[in-house]
């Protein structure tokens, strides 16, 4: 019986401590505690001749007992820092105990009773063995003046570092095949879209897919290649007329000058060509006689070189002069106005200046703000804190102990309200879950007041469908 009440007070406790599993250490380190506490009071208990129990008398067994090694650690403590010593020892304990009314003289019987039960250890879990990665080489040690609990240096194959550009290749033979080998690889590739894109034939009847050739189409004028220039010729021919167009612009740039006789003879020549029309379209049906624009010779445009024009204009010009009668020279200017013009000039280059002058933007503010830019979260490579932050504020800390004053009991009857002294730190909330977790009840409301000695008392009324009285019978207060 005594198993079965020390399981269900682990299990009570379980459900107490919330429905979901801890995965914190330090949560999981105070329930193995708490559980510990139960099976040795579910042992107590059937030593004393106890067959069952109820699960909030041995919770309350549970909270005595931790109360009481809690209270005798604190008090070693004190006397031990107290004579200036930072481990308490034997001796510190024993006045403890003698401070809290308890003989020591009885230990010894007490420990050597016959009817003592042997609690078997926890079981410990090891924890698993994460199988080591393949290394490379040897880790580096720290240099002296890295402390030894720093981490280890990473694996010597991070320091491997490999270029990301190539050296070009500068050898002749190797160019030249890599150069056959993309043209080899471009005929190929333009073989097969030429293939894939326009009619083919096989050199199989069978299997048409494999050796596609380009199928040749007849040509509707068979000998209209052989009439057409080739290349080399068409070079020749551009070459030709470029040096033709040269000549004639060089000819036509020079200076010319009219005479009666010459505007005779163009008046002729342009009556010849009115006359006969014939003979100025001969050139323009020469020229269409090649159809595709592909295979024309260039036309280079007209240069007009600006000497070659100032010298026609000249020579226009000395032409007109002695057809025209000569004019007067125009008076030049009085060096009054030109000294005025010069003065006029100085004047505005020394109010210019030499530097130049730009408008500043005129600014209220002291404070010359930047864009914001992006932040990331920090991302450790490992844990900052070798061991996780211990909430010392937990439920146990929470509510100290209940109040069994008269004014505690008639709030208890009057007004189904418990009243605990609790840690002054402690909030409404946290208060509220921590009788929701101790006591496996609601609460509908919690309110506190801190005392004149400093202590913080908590008035928590209880919800409707609890009462009062039953949860104080429970606990142990009445």
């Amino acid at each position: 019986m005594a198993d079965a009440a020390a399981t269900a007070g682990a299990a009570g406790s379980g459900t107490r401590s919330g429905s979901k599993q801890s995965t914190n250490p330090a949560d999981n380190y105070h329930l193995a505690r708490r559980r510990t506490l139960q099976v040795v009071v579910s042992s107590l208990l059937t030593e004393a001749g106890f067959e069952s129990a109820e699960k909030a008398s041995v919770e309350t067994l549970t909270e005595m007992l931790q109360s009481y090694i809690s209270e005798i650690g604190r008090s070693a403590k004190s006397y031990c820092e107290h004579t200036a010593r930072t481990q308490p020892t034997l001796s510190d304990i024993v006045v403890t105990l003698v401070e809290m009314g308890f003989n020591v003289d009885t230990l010894p019987a007490y420990a050597k009773r016959s009817q003592r039960m042997v609690i078997t250890a926890p079981p410990v879990t090891n924890q698993p063995v994460t199988p080591k990665a393949l290394t490379a080489g040897q880790n580096r040690p720290h240099p002296p003046h890295i402390p030894s609990h720093f981490p280890e240096f990473p694996d010597p194959h991070t320091y491997i570092k490999t270029p990301t550009y190539r050296e070009p290749v500068s050898d002749y033979q190797v160019l030249r095949e890599k150069a056959a080998s993309q043209r080899r690889d471009v005929e190929r590739a333009l073989t097969r879209f030429m293939a894939k894109t326009g009619e083919t034939q096989s050199l199989f009847k069978d299997d048409v897919s494999t050796f596609p050739l380009i199928a040749a189409r007849p040509f509707t004028i068979p000998y209209l290649t052989a009439l057409l220039p080739s290349e080399l010729e068409m070079q020749q021919m551009e070459e030709t007329d470029s040096s033709e167009q040269d000549e004639q612009t060089d000819t036509e740039n020079l200076p010319l000058h009219i005479s009666p006789d010459d505007s005779g003879a163009e008046k002729e020549n342009t009556s010849v060509l009115q006359q006969n029309p014939s003979l100025s379209g001969s050139r323009n049906g020469e020229e269409s006689i090649i159809d595709n624009p592909y295979l024309r010779p260039v036309k280079k445009p007209k240069i007009r070189r600006k000497k070659h024009t100032i010298l026609l204009l000249k020579g226009i010009a000395t032409t007109v002069c002695h057809m025209a009668p000569k004019a007067k020279k125009e008076a030049p200017a009085p060096p009054k106005a030109e000294a005025k013009a010069k003065a006029l000039k100085a004047k505005k280059a020394v109010l210019k200046g030499v530097h130049s002058h730009k408008k500043k933007k005129i600014r209220t503010s002291p404070t010359f703000r930047r864009p914001k830019t992006l932040r990331l979260r920090r991302q450790p490579k490992y844990p900052r804190k070798s061991a996780p932050r211990r909430n010392k504020l937990d439920h146990y800390a929470i509510i100290k102990f209940p109040l069994t004053t008269e004014s505690a009991m008639k709030k208890i009857e009057d007004n189904n309200t418990l009243v605990f002294i609790v840690d002054v730190k402690a909030n409404k909330h946290q208060i509220k879950q921590a009788v929701k977790k101790l006591y496996d009840i609601d609460v509908a409301k919690v309110n506190t007041l801190i005392r004149p000695d400093g202590e913080k008392k908590a008035y928590v009324r209880l919800a409707p469908d609890y009462d009062a009285l039953d949860v104080a019978n429970k606990i142990g207060i009445i």
